[in-house]
Order: structure tokens, then C-alpha cells, then sequence
């Protein structure tokens, strides 16, 4: 139940956040609200398990009981499939992911989703997934938020909103759920 109830918000919030700038809000466009600057990839020290350093199309064994997750390809721009459009300035960027549980039966479980990725930008700044529920649709399919069962793995593209014809240095994914996971890195080419 209490999973479940993580599972739940990890959807909620997001959303939640696309609906508008709410009471006492500020006019941020939803590009802004998605960038912040980031000090370094592991957060304060001690908070993580270490760093796992890969390029585009690596695999990572997350934990002990073989838990995987693969970065599979960086792409923009992305043409919108829909009628989404980014903001003024920006262009669509998508990231393709996967993460699969172990086949162990003790201690598999894994909760993969948009929320945990981020761009890491020349610039120091950490782009977070465009969180607009139109913008699920712009590349699919869109990775969701889910447990995987047992040996089974969830593959899906996250959309961001980044910068006209800037391209990051790194996707990097760190477990909302846990700090027992290390930070996973996935070096994009140049090109």
C-alpha cells in the first residue's frame, strides 16, 4: 500500500506542477521552472552510493540484486508527434530509457520513471523532464512512471525543453525513492 501511494505521487506531482503557477504563483514559463543550477552531479557529499559514469547506449547495474537501467539514445530536436509545442526559445529533446528489475527474488523492486532524469547542461544548469501532460505525447512512447515485476524491464522516451541547438553533457539519473542507488551518468556525444 505504501508503495502504491509513492507510485501515486510520483504521477500526481508532476502534473500537479503543469497545471499553472497556482496561489501566489509566479509567471514562470514551464522551461524555467525546469532548470536549476546544479553545484555537482552527486548532490551533498555523502548522500549517494557513488557515481556510475557511462556513454549513451551503456548499461548500469543500480544495485546488488542487479537491478539495470540503459540510456539507449539522445535526440534533438524532436519534431512534436502532436500539438504540443515548446516554449519560445526552446526545442523539444527526448531521451530514451529503460530500466529493468532483477530476476532475483529478493530485493528486485525498482521504480522507474521521467522523474529521476535530468540534463546536465554545459552551463552547470540540470534540466528536469517537461512535466506537461500535452508534452507526453510529443515522442512515444513516453516513459511512465512504474514498478517493473520481476525480471521484467519499462522502456519509454523523456521529453525535455532545452535551449535552440544546445546539447548536454550528460543525462543523469538519480532514484527519487532511495539515496541506496548511485547517481548514473550517460555521456552524450557531440554530434
Amino acid at each position: 500500500m505504501k508503495r502504491g501511494l509513492v507510485l501515486l505521487a510520483l504521477v500526481l506531482v508532476p502534473m500537479l506542477g503543469a497545471c499553472g503557477p497556482g496561489i501566489g504563483g509566479s509567471a514562470e514559463t514551464t522551461a524555467e521552472k525546469a532548470t536549476e543550477k546544479v553545484p555537482g552531479s552527486e548532490g551533498p557529499a555523502g548522500t549517494r552510493k557513488g557515481t556510475i559514469a557511462l556513454a549513451v547506449g551503456e548499461t548500469a547495474t543500480t544495485t546488488k540484486a542487479g537491478n539495470m537501467l540503459t540510456v539507449h539514445s539522445y535526440e534533438s530536436p524532436v519534431t512534436p508527434a502532436g500539438s504540443s509545442r515548446p516554449e519560445p526559445g526552446y526545442e523539444f529533446s527526448a531521451v530514451e530509457a529503460e530500466g529493468c528489475a532483477s530476476r532475483a527474488t529478493e530485493n528486485y523492486r525498482m521504480v522507474v520513471g521521467p522523474s529521476g532524469f535530468a540534463l546536465d547542461m554545459p552551463d552547470g544548469t540540470r534540466l528536469r523532464p517537461d512535466a506537461r501532460m500535452e508534452d507526453m505525447t510529443v515522442k512515444e512512447p513516453a516513459l511512465m512512471s512504474a514498478e517493473p515485476g520481476l525480471g521484467e524491464c519499462q522502456r519509454g522516451f523523456v521529453v525535455f525543453q532545452t535551449p535552440e541547438g544546445e546539447r548536454p553533457e550528460r543525462v543523469t539519473f538519480e532514484d527519487p525513492l532511495t539515496t541506496e542507488t548511485p547517481v548514473v551518468t550517460w555521456r552524450v556525444p557531440t554530434e
